[in-house]
């Protein structure tokens, strides 16, 4: 029961740190993107 417990946990954790880590480079991305544009106007 116990060694399922941690199994569980684990992979929740695995898809935690997966859904971060999708966020964070969605979000570096789209920074990039509007930084891009913005130098892009200013020129």
């Amino acid at each position: 029961m116990l060694l399922n417990l941690q199994t569980i946990q684990k992979y929740k954790f695995k898809r935690v740190v997966g859904h971060v880590s999708q966020t964070n480079l969605f979000a570096l991305y789209w920074e990039f993107e509007v930084n891009v544009k913005l130098e892009w106007d200013s020129r």
